[in-house]
């Protein structure tokens, strides 16, 4: 019985390495998603923009799975750019704070909090992104 708690004990902590590990590597790859969004949207660099942003328009088959194409859906990615353009201009730097994931609606969001400082303020804003097969995808933002 003695052994048994102790390999059930290895089994679990193996576990919550394994979850620790991913979650690391999930925060990178939404972190780099991030850092290249906030570069493409300063440069106003829309097509390359578009690669990141995923679909959320009427068709039920793209939503979240697949991004705007650009040109033909160059409006959506142009807001999307230009919001996140704003807090850029009204920041001196900015840096990352917490990293979550949450599921909604059978959809994982992986939520990166950025923090926009100016002087001694702060603005933080959360942006949620979806997993794709290239990657991570800017889904939400408020």
């Amino acid at each position: 019985m003695k052994y048994l708690r102790v390999i059930f004990i290895v089994l679990l902590i193996a576990g919550f390495s394994t979850i620790s590990a991913q979650n690391k590597d999930d925060a990178a790859g939404v972190k780099s998603a991030m850092v290249k969004l906030i570069d493409f949207s300063t440069s106003k660099n829309y097509k390359d923009a578009a690669s990141l942003i995923a679909y959320d328009g009427d068709d039920a088959g793209r939503k979240w799975k697949d991004t705007f194409k650009y040109p033909a859906e160059k409006g959506k990615v142009k807001r999307v750019c230009r919001y996140i353009e704003k807090f850029t201009v009204i920041s001196d730097k900015h840096d990352f704070g917490k990293f979550s994931m949450k599921k909604d609606g059978g959809v994982t969001w992986y939520i990166q909090e950025v923090n926009f400082i100016s002087g001694g303020r702060k603005l933080s804003v959360e942006f949620s992104f979806v997993k794709s097969g290239g990657g991570f995808l800017l889904g939400k933002y408020n």
